[in-house]
């Protein structure tokens, strides 16, 4: 997706890829809605979303809410 978003005219993924690769084909769906800031994938919302991978997705909000920076401390401490 990111490849196509840098060139949509040479970078147009194959029927192929689309059919065996259903987050790939949920992207491109929605690929009008999508932008890249500064590197990063993003919806084009108003402020931008970050589109992030379904692996990091976990850790990125145990680190947004139990790191000595966040806005918590996470359940034990706010329990």
């Amino acid at each position: 997706m990111i490849l196509y978003l840098s060139d949509p005219t040479t970078q147009l993924p194959s029927s192929t890829e689309l059919d065996s690769i259903p987050k790939l084909r949920a992207l491109f769906c929605v690929r009008v809605t999508l932008r890249m800031v500064e590197g990063l994938l993003m919806h084009a919302a108003k402020p931008p979303v970050l589109v992030a991978p379904q692996p990091l997705r976990g850790d990125m909000i145990t680190q947004a809410h139990d790191s000595p920076s966040a806005g918590h401390k996470g359940v034990k401490a706010t329990f």
